[in-house]
């Protein structure tokens, strides 16, 4: 079956739909355009463990990993900006760090209120890359999307707080440069953009030296 879709020429149906559902209807013209021109993977996108929000009033579902060759923003010359940055978003979702961190800082070129949810997600990323990419590329306009979204679409806060938690303890916990939790990217852009709930971890934010593990 995986021998197969290194020959397929087009997108499955089952592809496309689960990349189309990420994004709201005004776009789906702009994302079919764009997957012509994103190469077939191996691996169909896994359909397990999306991530859920709204966007424009209506339900989407990001997926947690493609597995769509890697690439580069020169691979989409001619496309539109809006366009690219829909293959961004796409691509923030890549099974391969590098390529979530490559294409991360390229998202965040646009922003755009439906891009609110992929960023999100991407901070509960595991490679601290990714999160770094993220920060550097925060803008004030990004800081106002998120301000404008409304309370209960804030991607789930606390589960987003806890994957950041986490990830930190477990990955950077014991390194010099993440040695607190308030030094961690994850925790900063969240903080930044109003996705932290003061509530989850009281003493890890407070703490103003190192941590010793529990």
């Amino acid at each position: 079956m995986i021998f197969s879709k290194l020959f397929r020429q087009t997108h499955t149906d089952q592809t496309m739909a689960l990349v189309q559902q990420a994004f709201p209807s005004s776009l789906q013209s702009d994302v079919r355009a764009v997957m012509d021109r994103i190469a077939v993977g191996p691996h169909e996108p896994h359909p397990d463990g999306s991530y859920s929000s709204t966007v424009h009033g209506e339900h989407v579902l990001i997926p947690c990993r493609v597995y769509f060759p890697e690439s580069r923003p020169t691979d989409f010359a001619g496309v539109s900006a809006q366009q690219m940055s829909i293959v961004a978003a796409i691509m923030t979702r890549h099974c391969s760090g590098f390529q979530r961190e490559l294409w991360a800082a390229q998202l965040c070129l646009y922003p755009a209120d439906w891009a609110v949810p992929f960023v999100a997600f991407l901070l509960g990323d595991y490679v601290a890359e990714v999160l770094r990419a993220v920060e550097s590329g925060l803008t004030p306009e990004w800081e106002s999307l998120f301000a404008s979204f409304p309370p209960e679409q804030q991607h789930s806060r606390r589960q987003l707080n806890h994957r950041i938690i986490n990830y930190w303890n477990l990955y950077y916990r014991g390194r010099q440069s993440y040695r607190r939790l308030t030094e961690y990217p994850g925790y900063i852009v969240a903080k930044r953009l109003g996705l932290w709930e003061p509530r989850v971890a009281p003493r890890l934010t407070r703490s103003r030296g190192p941590i010793s593990p529990p």
